[in-house]
């Protein structure tokens, strides 16, 4: 049976000083055991990939699947979640205990840190007040490190252990993994977006996004189909969602359905991505999806992202008043209608198309790969990129058109082009998506 250790905690309260979050996990214990590989197993099925582990404690093809570094200092700073794995020979670890002081100290400058202790085959009372082997181990530390760093280390295991955690013994392991695992999970900022591959000109954007974003609560992108906006969002989104306990990226939402269940269903999965429950959410008209975001969500500091907005009531029926949502949260509206943000008080950042530099390399790398084009592709492509009018979408389709295509294809492709009456882009990628 597994029995939640909850003897009074030492640590201090929230803050919302953000961490780089380098590494999601990690795991302080002596020697591998079933519990240690079942346990990283299990972390990184649910999606947690980013785990240290000090490389000699885990068979080498164990070691393949998690990070590790030959600085653990390092790690101990830029990592979230802190997982103790405290076993009958854990204190004798001297590596391992000074892990312990190094997180314990961590923990105390940024409070966002979560520690959680495993008390396996073993009592929180003996780690606490290093009883038994525990006691054995201290005073044979102390004869050959002295009094200074085996008071510190029986400090750190004092504070550690009467931090709630968990306290298990043999035969109870799958239980109290999936438990670890499901906590840790909640305690872990979003994850970021994928963008793609390539990704050119964005690098000052995000800047300018992301300092406005500093100063206000809610900014639109606006600007023409095509021209990159969902790309920058995402771009700002994974650049600040460490900072966040909640986010969600709602996609696409001029082309959801806008009668009453289309609208709903997108109610439902701002609530259900920045809540996590696994109970399905419940309500049946846009009425009651406006009380309920904003009933549980108007003490929540979330990052929302509505994508594609298209028209007024979208915004009140997703985001409504600006105090829907808790102190310190952020929108991010991207729309092809300015006058939407003029019309809602909403401060304005225009994306504007690639220049003719950022447009060829962004081309090439579809087309070749290449930052530029070989010397005899280099006219055409020039030429092609001419008719994508520095739009990301057009160059992208066009340069995965012609990727390992023949000269003679190219040339088709440019000779067609050429008749077309207007430079129109949705003229462009009808004859480019033949």
């Amino acid at each position: 049976m597994i029995i939640p250790n909850q003897e009074p905690s030492s640590s201090g309260s929230s803050s919302s000083e953000s961490t780089s979050n380098h590494y999601d996990v990690f795991l302080n214990f002596t020697t591998e055991t079933t519990f240690t590989i079942t346990l990283c197993d299990s972390l990184r099925k649910k999606g947690i990939d980013k785990i240290f582990v000090v490389p000699k404690k885990l068979r080498k093809k164990k070691r393949k699947r998690v990070l590790a570094s030959p600085d653990p200092p390092t790690a101990i700073k830029e990592a979230t979640v802190y997982i103790l794995v405290f076993s009958e020979d854990y204190a004798s670890s001297a590596h391992c205990l000074d892990e312990l002081v190094e997180i314990m100290e961590s923990k105390k400058k940024k409070k966002k840190q979560v520690v959680f202790p495993i008390f396996y085959q073993i009592e929180p009372t003996v780690v606490r007040r290093q009883k038994s082997k525990y006691g054995e181990a201290m005073d044979a530390h102390q004869r050959r490190f002295g009094d200074e760093r085996v008071l510190k280390w029986k400090k750190a295991l004092n504070e550690a252990a009467g931090l709630s955690g968990w306290h298990f013994e043999p035969g109870s392991e799958n239980d109290v993994v999936e438990k670890i695992v499901e906590v840790a999970f909640s305690k872990l900022p979003p994850k970021g977006l994928h963008i793609g591959e390539h990704i050119v000109g964005l690098g000052s954007r995000i800047k300018d996004v992301t300092s406005l974003l500093n100063a206000v609560p809610i900014l639109g992108i606006h600007g023409t189909a095509g021209v990159g906006k969902t790309t920058l969002a995402k771009a700002a989104y994974n650049s600040i969602v460490h900072q966040f306990q909640e986010a969600c990226f709602l996609s696409d939402i001029r082309e959801a359905p806008k009668e009453c269940e289309g609208m709903v269903r997108l109610q439902k999965t701002i609530l259900s991505e920045i809540l996590d429950e696994k109970k399905k959410i419940k309500f049946s008209s846009v009425n009651k999806g406006i009380s309920k975001i904003n009933r549980r969500l108007c003490k929540k500091r979330v990052l929302l992202v509505l994508d594609d907005v298209d028209k007024k009531e979208e915004l009140e029926q997703l985001m409504g008043g600006r105090g829907w949502f808790g102190k310190g949260s952020k929108v991010i509206v991207t729309t092809r209608n300015k006058q939407l943000l003029i019309d809602g008080h909403i401060h304005e950042y225009e994306m504007t198309k690639l220049n003719d530099n950022d447009s060829l390399e962004l081309f090439c790398q579809y087309a070749f790969p290449s930052d530029k084009p070989t010397v005899e592709y280099e006219d055409m492509s020039k030429r092609m990129v001419n008719y994508a009018q520095g739009l990301p979408s057009a160059l992208k389709t066009m340069g995965s058109k012609l990727n390992h295509k023949s000269m003679d294809a190219w040339k088709c492709a440019l000779d067609q082009l050429e008749r077309l009456p207007e430079r129109k882009v949705e003229d462009v990628l009808k004859i480019m998506g033949k």
